[in-house]
């Protein structure tokens, strides 16, 4: 008897003499090629042309899967970078973020594996007489075995991995929002240093007008030497302050080629002097949470989350219904009549029907749903918490626009008068120019507080959520911090 015996659990297996053997084999290979042949050709730039266009749509800059050529790279720095172009020029440049785009490409290439049928295995056997009474009648078996189960379950794992091909996409969006953001904020770190280090200057020499004309006097003995050692210190310390303010410079200027992917010659770049102003606010103040819950892109992360473990739940339950299904032809010969029919086996969920799978995600599912509440909630506190910090901020700056500064102003005026009607001396009028100088400086890292707290409303209307804790350590040292943002978020 030649036939079918011990096929594989949950497998195809497809039995017959050599010439029935060129019948159904390429039948089969046929319907795997057109069920399959879609998902093989799938490209991932056709999901990556899905973000580039949601990230043009909603922050107004370009993304392109490949670094800048050298040309195009020098045509960026050949000109003064403003911020626009210095987030666009990260954008186009950054390394780490083409790094990033080659994980949608790994998510794409699983999808193709998981939609592939499972190779065929091919088996092929010849009978060979033992007695007299069979002399002469040598048997062949050919036969072809496919897993029946993985070709029925395909169409669920192909979906599961789906939604992780949009988790990916929504993993790169985020990545290109945050290098917004922090290439951002790191431009306006390196405008606000230089901004203190012109201010620095101006106080250095006030201090030194202030020791020399102190030394004059001293010399003349018109003050005693403890007013000639109180300004030398406080040249001394203004000469310090300028000295770690160019430190911070280099720093600042430093973080940001890191965001630019600048290295070598290409560093010798410089950025546009610009007045310092408060635009109108265009953010949608009044409908900020609403707008932040509806575009975070961690939310959708956690969404991806729960469809997966809804289509894994579903895969669990229909493995446990079938865990092992066998279907086979089997051809028998005997006594010199053949015989052919099919043949079936069924494995029988009598024990184990993956309860355990089923109650660990059911509960996952659970979990995925108090987190998703959870992060809603943050999210809509944490907006809040910006409005405030950025109305609060743009006030500060208006009130040292239209308050401070002009009183100073006219502080220093009026002294500069009664200094040339010898009513005060050149000590008073060198510290009201001190003074002065000192409130600009202010002025700058109030201004600077403000382009943070603008960037932290543009992120989380963007889908990202900051870390206020991290942030707030950062207004805290000053702008002078090479602290790095760091953001929340998956």
């Amino acid at each position: 008897m030649n036939g079918l015996t011990g096929a594989a659990p949950g497998s195809l297996r497809v039995c017959k003499v050599w010439t029935s053997y060129w019948i159904y084999a390429p039948l089969a290979l046929l319907l795997a090629a057109l069920v399959f042949t879609g998902c093989a050709n799938f490209s991932p730039m056709e999901s990556f042309a899905t973000v580039s266009q949601d990230v043009k749509q909603q922050t107004n800059y370009q993304v392109k899967w490949g670094v800048l050529s050298a040309p195009q790279l020098q045509s960026f720095l050949s000109q003064p970078l403003t911020v626009n172009r210095a987030v666009q020029l990260a954008l186009l440049n950054n390394r780490r973020l083409q790094s990033g785009f080659e994980q949608l490409g790994i998510a794409q290439a699983n999808l193709v594996e998981v939609g592939l049928l499972p190779n065929p295995s091919l088996h092929a056997s010849t009978h060979f007489p033992l007695g007299d009474a069979d002399s002469g009648k040598v048997g062949h078996t050919l036969s072809v075995e496919m897993d029946l189960v993985a070709i029925l379950l395909s169409p669920l794992r192909t979906s599961i991995q789906r939604a992780d091909v949009e988790k990916s996409g929504l993993r790169i969006k985020a990545e290109i929002i945050d290098l917004i953001i922090q290439a951002q904020c790191a431009f306006y770190r390196l405008q606000a240093n230089q901004r203190l280090v012109k201010i620095t200057r101006q106080i250095v020499l006030a201090a030194k007008a202030a020791y020399d004309f102190a030394q004059n006097l001293y010399q003349a003995g018109n003050i005693p030497e403890l007013d000639l050692l109180l300004h030398a210190s406080a040249y001394d310390r203004a000469k310090l302050s300028l000295s770690q303010s160019e430190i911070d410079l280099s720093n600042s200027q430093e973080q940001l080629n890191r965001y630019l992917g600048l290295w070598g010659g290409q560093v010798e770049w410089t950025i546009a002097d610009t007045p310092i102003t408060i635009p109108e606010e265009s953010a949608p103040l009044e409908h900020l949470e609403q707008t932040a819950v509806s575009n975070s892109i961690d939310l959708g992360l956690l969404k991806q989350d729960m469809i997966a473990v809804r289509k894994k739940l579903g895969l669990t339950k229909s493995s446990a219904i079938f865990p092992a299904f066998d279907v086979g032809l089997e051809f028998e010969q005997d006594e010199g009549h053949q015989k052919v029919g099919p043949e079936f086996g069924f494995g029988l969920p009598i024990f184990n029907r993956r309860q355990g799978d089923k109650a660990r995600l059911q509960s996952t599912l659970k979990a995925l749903g108090q987190a998703h509440y959870s992060l809603a909630v943050d999210i809509r506190s944490i907006s809040r918490t910006i409005r405030n910090r950025l109305l609060s901020a743009r006030r500060t700056v208006q009130f040292y626009q239209e308050q401070l500064i002009p009183t100073h102003e006219k502080i220093l005026q009026e002294m500069q008068l009664q200094y040339n009607a010898m009513q005060i001396g050149a000590i008073r009028l060198l510290q009201a120019k001190q003074q002065e100088v000192k409130i600009r400086r202010s002025y700058i890292q109030a201004y600077y507080n403000y382009q943070v707290a603008r960037s932290e409303m543009q992120q989380i209307l963007y889908g990202r959520l900051p870390t206020l804790e991290t942030t707030n350590a950062l207004l805290e040292r000053g702008v002078a911090s090479p602290t790095i943002l760091k953001h929340g978020g998956h």
